[in-house]
């Protein structure tokens, strides 16, 4: 991470309720996942096990390091009292008062995180920051591997139930007490969870990043259309953003080695 800032600041992020449930769920389902299939496909029992135990895990550090720079690396900040380079381009830019500066070009000011945030999309209460220029790539990869790892998850979880169901009558392989029981209805239902929410926050990044766009400007350009189309006399609104799907899908950065 010899990019990321680990100053004090960054890392408070995580002394909020935010990160730590995010935290918290996401290792419950993760460690609850691999105890349960190791009841009936132990890790060193078979290639397959092997195989299975590996990818989820490798899985669970991807999504979990991105998510860990996206809390620290942040969104991104305009550097206080800030001025363009070019007097005369101030009368087209907001004043904010708050950081007592001119915001620059997709900048908007955040009353949470009291700064003004580069390409700001929203603020992220689990991720107790924005999401914006520096962070967005890292949280989209974040969404996708998490829905990838809760799908493993819940088709794990759900043949451990089955192989339970399919016991009855006949010797017992699984031994499912109430505490595992409802050990497994909870991880199993935070693991369909995650499927459900995430995917709906992947599919709405996603249009976007095609769009080269954020959530606020996307509010932004619905209001301008929306004005317009109440009175047409408006000349036509112009997204000066928008390069294209494939162009704009290049101007994010969706390694995760370039830490």
């Amino acid at each position: 991470m010899n990019n990321l800032q680990l100053s004090r600041s960054n890392l408070n992020r995580f002394a909020h309720w935010g990160p730590f449930l995010s935290i918290v769920i996401y290792k419950f389902i993760t460690l609850t996942t691999l105890y349960f299939t190791e009841l009936w496909w132990p890790c060193f029992g078979s290639l397959g096990g092997f195989l299975n135990n590996a990818l989820f895990l490798t899985l669970f550090v991807i999504s979990f390091s991105c998510y860990l720079k996206s809390v620290i690396a942040g969104p991104g900040f305009l550097p206080l009292k800030w001025k363009p380079n070019l007097e005369e381009d101030e009368q087209y830019l907001q004043f904010c008062r708050i950081c007592d500066g001119y915001k620059a070009p997709r900048v908007h000011h955040c009353h949470k995180c009291n700064r003004c945030v580069l390409k700001m999309d929203h603020h992220c209460p689990w991720l107790n920051t924005c999401v914006g220029y520096s962070n967005h790539p890292s949280f989209v990869i974040f969404i996708f591997i998490s829905i990838i790892a809760s799908i493993q998850s819940s088709i794990l979880l759900l043949k451990t139930l089955l192989l339970v169901l399919a016991q009855y009558g006949h010797r017992v392989l699984i031994y499912f007490p109430l505490k595992l029981t409802l050990l497994w209805i909870t991880a199993f239902g935070l693991a369909v969870c995650l499927i459900l929410t995430l995917s709906l926050l992947l599919y709405i990044q996603l249009k976007y990043v095609l769009k080269n766009c954020t959530n606020i400007e996307d509010w932004i350009v619905g209001k301008a259309i929306s004005r317009r189309e109440q009175d047409p006399s408006l000349p036509p609104f112009i997204y000066p953003y928008n390069l294209g799907p494939i162009n704009n899908i290049k101007t994010v950065n969706f390694s995760i080695l370039n830490w």
